[in-house]
């Protein structure tokens, strides 16, 4: 994964293990880089369907992933809007 790899990192945690509200903040990122870049959002959503695949999410609610996916396809592909 070029763009989402820390996504499925994070993610994969999430999944295996409990979360815990620590009450603080234990990470700040800046905005920017090359997810919030126009030009690479059809891979984006691209590679967040993969990842939600290889996950198992997308089979616990496929017509929520499949809604999202055409959603992000249309808003960024035909319509362009960004």
């Amino acid at each position: 994964m070029r763009i989402c790899a820390d996504y499925e990192i994070l993610l994969g945690e999430l999944m295996t293990r409990p979360s815990l509200d620590m009450g603080f903040v234990t990470t700040r990122m800046l905005a920017g880089g090359i997810s919030d870049n126009k030009k690479y959002r059809p891979q984006l959503v691209k590679e967040t369907v993969q990842i939600n695949r290889k996950l198992g999410i997308f089979y616990r609610k496929p017509i929520i992933q499949v809604a999202l996916l055409l959603y992000s396809y249309l808003k960024y592909t035909v319509f362009k809007l960004y």
